[in-house]
């Protein structure tokens, strides 16, 4: 495969085009991680808090920008001297602002998965066992919290839940992501208000 990246550092808008379209790995590689890295590391730490981490931020972009056969890519025109950094610095900061709930729902149910797998292994455990279940009992749809324990801490798959309720898959995972929006509301509410109490 013939690589554009070889001729030159310095790369025209249409050889990264041409690069990115041929999947050419040396152009691909310096287009995200040299020529977008101030833009993506921006959005990394101002809208995610360094929260979501720079290769994923690369992976959800490409995949915008490959999508319907690089549709959005070629919606690049180029007209009144605009560049292809400054066209794509407008099209991921809305593109991440949209993304932005869903990828950080991701890591937050990793972290709410990844304690409620782990419990009763040490007294701190037990702890946090018996805090997901208060929250649980607080939650206000029942629903929510049966999708929680289903899927969370007795392992059923989106499949299982969905025949067991007789919804679509699409449907189990949006009434999840609601799910544990509120989860970790009503936690993290729980977690300041009894810090506010051992400083008093």
């Amino acid at each position: 495969m013939k690589s554009y990246a070889t001729k030159s550092s310095l790369l025209s808008d249409n050889d990264y085009i041409h690069g990115l379209k041929s999947l050419d790995n040396r152009v691909t590689h310096q287009f995200f991680y040299k020529e977008c890295y101030f833009l993506l590391n921006e959005i990394k730490y101002s809208l995610y808090n360094g929260k979501v981490g720079y290769d994923e931020l690369v992976n959800e972009l490409y995949l915008e920008l490959n999508a319907g056969n690089w549709k959005r890519l070629d919606s690049f025109s180029g007209v009144n001297d605009c560049h292809l950094k400054t066209w794509l610095s407008v099209v991921s900061w809305h593109f991440f602002y949209k993304k932005k709930m869903v990828l950080m729902e991701k890591d937050s149910e990793e972290e709410l998965i990844s304690s409620c797998k782990n419990t009763y292994n040490t007294e701190l455990n037990i702890e946090i066992a018996i805090d997901v279940k208060r929250v649980m009992s607080l939650m206000k749809n029942e629903r929510y919290a049966d999708i929680l324990r289903l899927m969370i801490i007795e392992g059923y798959s989106p499949e299982e839940v969905a025949r067991k309720w007789n919804k679509t898959v699409d449907n189990i995972y949006n009434i999840k992501h609601r799910a544990i929006k509120e989860f970790l509301s009503i936690y993290n509410g729980n977690i300041r208000m009894y810090n506010r109490i051992k400083m008093n």
